[in-house]
């Protein structure tokens, strides 16, 4: 990766019961791409979240507990191909 950027990331987060059932509403029409661990795709989380939400574009699940920044330079270059 040979280029300069900022990175911010505010963070918002929704707890409850029902929370994940109105992430449409936090979407909020931006494309968006869902990064997570196979955990979530085994638990049959991946498929409810994108049945919830049109704008889920990428699911992206090889990611490791403590990623090097290798590997996050991996999923960078994966997500902008």
């Amino acid at each position: 990766m040979n280029q300069n950027f900022v990175y911010h990331m505010p963070t918002k987060i929704v707890f409850g019961n029902g929370a994940l059932n109105n992430i449409a509403e936090h979407i909020n029409g931006r494309k968006t791409i869902l990064i997570t661990s196979n955990g979530f795709v085994k638990r049959g989380l991946v498929d409810k979240i994108k049945s919830l939400s049109n704008d889920i574009i990428g699911v992206f699940t090889d990611i490791k507990s403590h990623p090097e920044f290798k590997d996050l330079e991996k999923t960078y270059n994966e997500i902008h191909k």
